[in-house]
């Protein structure tokens, strides 16, 4: 392998293919935010791919942003905002991996115990771990001023030890945590010994973003180990392994396009209607969350209702959002 880390060509391409990357997320992540906030009803399940795809949209921003100012506007890309849209990205970005970890232990929980609804402190403290957390770190880096510039590509990192101990070591305790119950999940539906709170269809479905986020990550975590040791980067390994982030959004779309049941009947029956939504669901997430927000205040709570699927007692789940 030669070392490949010091060509301001390569640092280019990279950063143009981050944007194109980060672009498709984009786009993806919107229109499962539009379509959740504009048709679903945010109960059971769908609180957790929603937040996934919030903290997947919120990420290709934070990437697409700073890859345009490092290309074309690079006098006006002041170290504030280089560091400040780093933050941006990273607490977006461990916001994503965090709720996977949350999901895949929402899953496992409910096909060990009948009937599984999180009470309202384990929402607490699972938004305090997904964006309380990231929030925390930003905070301690900027206060230890340990942020540094990239001198080729003009993006800002983190120094080591911070880089380390602060942004990588709490992902790849995630990413362990998110293996291990994944594994478990699957263990329990072979054996199928543990009685079951979700139907194994849900199951199955909701475990694919688990799989997406270990899939685009296994080789960042193992790059970055290597590199940690030897610092003589490869261009190829940083491109794939850069873009292979950047589209874990546009993997988790894809996810809930083929597997969502409704969101393809709609399709069918309004394909223009969807085609719209889709090319400009970026510019209407926001709308779609003040639709949402005031739809959920103007219509009152009912209690979620049981249901029976082939004799097995399912959770209380509004399973049509994620149908």
């Amino acid at each position: 392998m030669s070392c490949e880390s010091a060509n301001p060509d390569h640092a280019q391409s990279t950063l143009f293919s981050g944007l194109f990357s980060a672009s498709i997320s984009l786009f993806g992540s919107a229109f499962m935010l539009t379509t959740f906030l504009f048709r679903g009803k945010g109960k059971g399940i769908s609180k957790f791919i929603t937040f996934i795809a919030l903290g997947d949209y919120v990420a290709s921003v934070g990437v697409i942003i700073p890859n345009v100012f490092a290309l074309y506007f690079p006098d006006a890309f002041t170290y504030s905002w280089c560091v400040g849209l780093r933050f941006l990205w990273q607490l977006a970005m461990s916001s994503t991996v965090f709720w996977t970890t949350c999901t895949t232990w929402f899953i496992y929980r409910s096909l060990s115990v009948i009937r599984y609804r999180p009470r309202w402190l384990t929402w607490i403290g699972m938004a305090l771990l997904c964006w309380g957390l990231p929030v925390l770190v930003c905070i301690l880096l900027g206060a230890l001023n340990a942020m540094d510039v990239a001198p080729l590509s003009g993006l800002c990192f983190p120094r080591e030890p911070y880089h380390l101990i602060l942004w990588f070591s709490p992902i790849i305790a995630s990413y362990l945590a998110t293996l291990l119950f994944y594994i478990l999940i699957h263990k329990v539906m072979w054996q199928k010994k543990a009685p079951l709170s979700l139907s194994m269809q849900v199951t199955y479905r909701v475990s694919l973003y688990a799989l997406i986020f270990l899939l685009c990550w296994a080789l960042d975590i193992g790059a970055y180990l290597y590199y940690y040791f030897n610092p003589c980067h490869v261009f190829a390994l940083d491109v794939i392994l850069y873009n292979l982030i950047n589209l874990q959004g546009a993997f988790d779309a894809i996810v809930f396009g083929a597997t969502n049941k409704q969101l393809k009947k709609d399709a069918m029956e309004s394909p223009l209607f969807t085609i719209i939504q889709f090319l400009f669901s970026p510019i209407l997430v926001f709308p779609a969350f003040v639709f949402f927000c005031k739809r959920t205040l103007l219509v009152p709570k009912q209690d979620l209702p049981l249901q029976e699927t082939l004799g097995e007692k399912v959770i209380l789940l509004s399973e049509e959002d994620h149908q």
